[in-house]
C-alpha cells in the first residue's frame, strides 16, 4: 500500500464531496492527512476501517470521522494531524456513500475517484 499522497492518490477538496457507488466486496482507500483507511463494501453494509484496522458499520445518513468524542467514528486523540470532524460519511444505500472533507491536514482519495467528480 502506498504510504503518502502521489500519483494513486488525490487531496479531495476541503468543504467538497465526492460520491462513490461500490460494487460489491469493493474496497476505496483513503487517507486521512497520512494514516491509511478505507470504505469497504460487505454483504450489502458497508464498512469504514480506521488505521488501526477497527471496522465500523455505518448507518444510512451522516457518520463523522474524527478525533471529536461526539464523532460516528472516533481516531485515536494522539493523531494530531487527523482533526477532531475530518470527513462526513453519508451513507445513501448498501451502496452508494458521498464523502466530505472538513479537515485542515486533508483528506487524500484514489485518483478514480476524483475524475468522475463533477463537485
Amino acid at each position: 500500500t502506498d504510504t503518502g499522497p502521489n500519483e494513486k492518490f488525490e487531496r479531495l477538496p476541503k468543504g467538497e464531496s465526492v460520491t462513490i457507488t461500490m460494487k460489491p466486496g469493493e474496497e476505496v482507500d483513503l487517507l486521512l492527512s497520512r494514516y491509511e483507511c478505507k470504505i469497504y463494501s460487505k454483504d450489502n453494509k458497508i464498512f469504514f476501517e480506521d488505521n488501526e484496522k477497527r471496522s465500523y458499520e455505518l448507518d444510512n445518513g451522516r457518520s463523522v470521522v474524527g478525533r471529536d468524542s461526539v464523532s460516528t467514528v472516533m481516531m485515536e486523540p494522539g493523531l494530531r494531524d487527523i482533526s477532531r470532524m475530518h470527513i462526513v460519511i453519508e451513507k445513501f444505500d448498501e451502496s452508494t456513500v458521498q464523502i466530505t472533507d472538513l479537515s485542515s491536514h486533508g483528506t487524500y482519495i484514489q485518483t478514480k475517484y476524483l475524475e468522475s467528480h463533477t463537485g
